[in-house]
């Protein structure tokens, strides 16, 4: 599987960070919770944040397929930063309590900065207090993403010729993290990762933050 929550500089496979949420689980199971979210980071701002780390920039992900595979697309994201659009969701959504994230516990200076970049860029759209979570380990945080345990969590996906749909990003963390939702499973099933990945984003299943190269 192409989950992996620690940065590898030496492993340079293509590889996207992102937000994933439960649907099953409050505040996850509401979309407008789950848009709002999608709108309020800035993406670039978070790159900036951590671009100090690294020789070649974190790229800002508008998408969920990789720029640098087979299959990607321009055209695919409705989540453009929109700090108002964002705050008149989560207003709609009810939610008053914080936004708890469950992230890896990996202590290096990217990793922290990464987290806190994210967190803070939700707390000036939202207003909201931001608790990251870390996990016990890279397992723990993988099963709490797949069993759907987690409302809100940070992982990164990695491209592994071994994954399913291989090199669709969409398709691979589709099947290893929402098949048990119809409308997702369809395109899963019919080998559809363009249609998948607009579906993916369109209901803030994912919200893609930046590429690794």
């Amino acid at each position: 599987m192409g989950l992996v929550a620690v940065y590898r500089p030496h492993k340079p496979d293509p590889s996207l960070t992102y937000i994933g949420f439960s649907p099953t689980q409050p505040p996850a199971d509401s979309l407008a919770f789950r848009k709002a979210l999608a709108l309020a980071i800035d993406k670039s701002a978070v790159a900036h944040a951590v671009a100090v780390h690294f020789a070649v920039p974190r790229t800002p992900a508008a998408g969920i397929q990789h720029p640098g595979l087979p299959g990607y697309s321009r055209d695919t994201s409705p989540q453009a930063f929109d700090p108002a659009r964002a705050r008149a969701l989560y207003r709609q959504s009810g939610w008053r309590g914080p936004v708890t994230i469950l992230v890896s516990s990996a202590a290096t200076r990217y990793a922290r900065a990464y987290r806190d970049a994210v967190a803070q860029s939700i707390h000036r759209s939202l207003g909201a207090q931001v608790i990251l979570k870390p996990a016990q380990d890279v397992g723990g945080l993988t099963r709490a993403a797949e069993s759907g345990a987690a409302a809100v969590y940070m992982l990164r996906w990695q491209a592994d010729p071994k994954d399913f749909g291989y090199p669709s990003f969409a398709l691979g963390l589709a099947h290893d993290f929402f098949l048990s939702n119809d409308d997702v499973r369809r395109p899963v099933e019919n080998n559809d990762a363009l249609r998948l990945e607009r579906l993916l984003l369109e209901r803030a299943l994912i919200v893609p933050l930046s590429f690794d190269w």
